[in-house]
């Protein structure tokens, strides 16, 4: 056990364990054209100041409840840190530990919803893709989707009791999206607007998609091998 906290971690492991958590915590690109439909006034200016409040809240929130559980606890500190609070050299009654449980709970219900949305649509256009007809449209494959999603889902929860293996295994396929899909969308951007761009504008876009989707190989796939390396 530590009694300072470790300010500096070394080693390669540790570090490739960063990138998951970060990415399954910060991936935006799921929810933000959802966002964009909800908006009262749609203009790219309103739903930039939108993401990026939401972002910066989640940022100024995480850090300081995983600062201040790592300064309370140390290297005891666990994955899922409600699980922190119920050791029993902790002062804190077990009604917050169970009241935080509910609105963790409240949270998960009222936001798996965005989820659910696009992780459906992205099966039922697949679906219409490859059969060559509208399947979207039809009532019994909608709900099917759906209810074997929310399945998978709910079985996953409960054969996987620790959320930090989870997160470290599938944090690296946020990685992959995560830097993949602005590389593919900056490479796209070439192709589309190739007529008004410069050849300094196209060679610099270039660059960054190339160099977003092999940094994302990296991370998913060295991330990948730790994570499966350390199970």
């Amino acid at each position: 056990a530590i009694d300072q906290p470790v300010l500096w971690q070394s080693g390669l492991r540790q570090w490739l364990g960063i990138f998951p958590v970060v990415c399954f915590s910060y991936q935006g690109h799921i929810s933000a054209v959802p966002l964009y439909y909800e908006l009262t006034r749609k203009s790219m200016t309103r739903w930039v100041a939108v993401i990026s409040l939401g972002l910066g809240s989640c940022i100024v929130l995480y850090n300081i409840t995983g600062c201040l559980a790592y300064l309370t606890f140390l290297d005891r500190t666990q994955g899922d840190i409600l699980k922190s609070f119920l050791a029993e050299d902790v002062a804190i009654p077990r009604i917050m530990v169970t009241f935080a449980r509910v609105a963790v709970a409240v949270k998960v219900c009222v936001t798996s919803g965005v989820f659910t949305f696009c992780a459906r649509s992205a099966i039922l256009d697949e679906l219409d893709r490859m059969l060559g007809k509208p399947m979207s449209s039809s009532d019994g494959v909608f709900l099917l989707v759906t209810f074997t999603w929310a399945a998978l889902v709910a079985l996953v929860a409960v054969l996987a009791p620790d959320i930090g293996k989870v997160v470290s295994v599938v944090g690296n396929i946020s990685a992959f999206f995560m830097f993949h899909f602005p590389g593919m969308c900056i490479l796209a951007t070439v192709r589309t607007d190739k007529r008004t761009l410069s050849n300094v504008s196209r060679r610099l876009r270039l660059v960054a998609g190339w160099t977003l989707i092999f940094l994302g190989t990296f991370v998913f796939c060295a991330g990948l091998w730790s994570a499966l390396d350390g199970l």
